[in-house]
């Protein structure tokens, strides 16, 4: 019986979660902490890790988390991404911009797993299919590409339709061989593919000295019982869940455990259109009516990262957030000075009438989140009515604006391009906020040309989205990378790759 629960509980995993889509030097409520390593420790040389056999190992077409980690340790990209969302050089040696064109060089001497020469040709290959590909988890990184070109057998050009500076960090792409077949598609990684089985590619361009885990089991998890089951008995040694599945799961013990903020971000959309919403002053005080706190304890079981910001905390260029923490009194202050006043039930009043809005929200993990909102808000006065919505009537109430409140999750791209949700007309903006501020700041962003002005830009855009709330940001959802106690696995994972460091842990 528990193990068919847990299953239940976690069987929307198996697709990546997101609608669209590290900590800083300040403390953020709901950091999960490292597990301690045991002092001492079973060296292995081989380990488990979760993958689905019905599903592709092909990253650039991959359908579930598992199979896209374990995807990532065969294929190298482009360029890496760590967890400050920091891009470094890797496949591409090095690169030459005026922030619309791109000029990468290549890395020479880099050997598919069949034994072929990596070249331009593959680069332009793959990053093309992923352009072409809607289904691609690269997809929308390509979103502003025009063309992608060879420039001889170790260079590419890149042309975008729009400045963009930070454009290298949307380059964390696996770059498969041209021409190899979707479920054998050759890759140039740490690991290559013996059946179900990865075995350590001695050739590797990056190798720097002796492989720790020289085996990596795939094992097949038809489910979530059998996720269990094979961690329990020992046949899957490390594995990734994202937050939602974390806060439901109880493992065998024995685990370590280190979590990460992801770029998922959980918000609050609002309609400009309502008459309560359209002022700023009423956003901040619906946003001071919001306990991220709670809702992280009670809800999300400390799994997740409060903001106050669009803009991810990890980021290496990121400055504190102006925007107030969760508060009453504070937010009374804003209605009152707006002229709203209160009832003797507590009612928020305009008028004489109670403050009413409706809430929209998509079946599922995002459910109980919406609930909590609602009752937050109830308890602040206003009379929230929520609608838990089917995922294609979601869609379609959203596209029709039939919503004053919508809870949503954005998977932000690396380059932290935050225009997607506050620029004016943009694919996400749903709520219908238009700033020239705003559009500047996003502008300054892609412009920046060096740190001191990207930080700056960086700055102005956290300080109008805290000024203004176009969104109500809420959390970023964390994923968490699980091992076996006893092996003292020291990966380092990143939002890009859970399994870093696994060959020299």
């Amino acid at each position: 019986m528990r193990k068919r629960l847990l299953a239940l509980l976690l069987g929307g995993a198996l697709l990546f979660g997101c609608t669209g889509c590290v900590q800083s030097v300040q403390t953020l409520a709901g950091a999960a902490e490292e597990t301690e390593q045991p002092a001492e420790v079973e060296r292995v040389n081989r380990i488990g890790i979760p993958y689905r056999a019905d599903s592709t190992l092909n990253p650039l077409t991959a359908e579930n988390e598992f199979n896209f980690e374990a995807s990532l340790l065969i294929y190298d990209c482009l360029y890496d991404v760590d967890e400050n969302f920091a891009a470094t050089p890797k496949l591409a040696t090095a690169s030459t911009a005026d922030g619309v064109n791109y000029t990468l060089l290549l890395r020479e001497g880099v050997r598919f797993h069949d034994g072929s020469e990596l070249t331009s040709d593959d680069v332009v290959a793959t990053l093309n299919r992923v352009k072409n590909t809607e289904s691609s988890p690269y997809h929308a990184r390509m979103a502003h590409v025009k063309t992608v070109e060879t420039s001889g057998t170790h260079a590419v050009n890149i042309t975008l339709d729009r400045v963009d500076y930070r454009f290298p960090a949307c380059l964390n792409i696996p770059i498969v061989k041209d021409g190899s077949v979707k479920d054998g598609a050759a890759g140039s990684g740490r690991y290559r593919p013996e059946g179900e089985t990865l075995v350590t590619n001695e050739d590797w361009a990056f190798r720097t000295g002796e492989f720790s885990i020289g085996t990596v089991d795939l094992v097949n998890i038809e489910d979530y019982d059998a996720l269990v089951d094979q961690a329990g008995t020992g046949e899957i040694s490390a594995f990734k869940l994202t937050d939602e599945d974390f806060s439901r799961v109880s493992l065998p013990g024995g685990f370590a455990s280190k979590a990460i903020a992801t770029n998922e971000l959980v918000y609050l959309g609002v309609n400009l259109k309502n008459r309560h919403l359209g002022a700023a002053e009423f956003r901040r005080a619906l946003s001071l009516s919001v306990d991220r706190g709670e809702i992280l304890e009670d809800v999300l079981q400390k799994n997740g990262y409060v903001t106050q910001s669009i803009i991810n905390p990890s980021y290496q260029y990121f400055s504190t957030a102006a925007a107030a923490q969760f508060g009453a009194e504070k937010a009374d202050s804003l209605l009152t000075a707006l002229g709203y006043t209160y009832g003797g039930d507590g009612a928020l009043l305009s008028g004489g009438e109670q403050v009413s809005l409706r809430l929209v929200a998509p079946e599922g993990s995002l459910g109980a989140v919406a609930e909590r909102v609602t009752a937050q808000l109830t308890e602040a006065g206003i009379a929230v009515e929520l609608s838990l919505l089917p995922a294609s009537e979601y869609r379609t109430a959203l596209s029709r604006k039939n919503f004053d409140l919508y809870l949503a999750e954005c998977k932000l791209s690396p380059d932290m391009d935050a225009g997607v949700l506050v620029g004016s007309g943009a694919a996400l903006n749903y709520g219908g906020y238009a700033s020239e501020e705003m559009d500047a700041a996003v502008q300054a962003v892609r412009e920046a040309a060096d740190e001191e002005t990207l930080r700056a830009a960086v700055s102005a855009e956290v300080t109008l989205t805290a000024r203004d709330m176009p969104v109500v940001p809420l959390y970023f959802n964390t994923a968490t990378l699980l091992t076996r106690q006893k092996y003292g696995l020291q990966m380092n994972p990143t939002p890009y790759g859970f399994f870093t460091g696994l060959e020299v842990s």
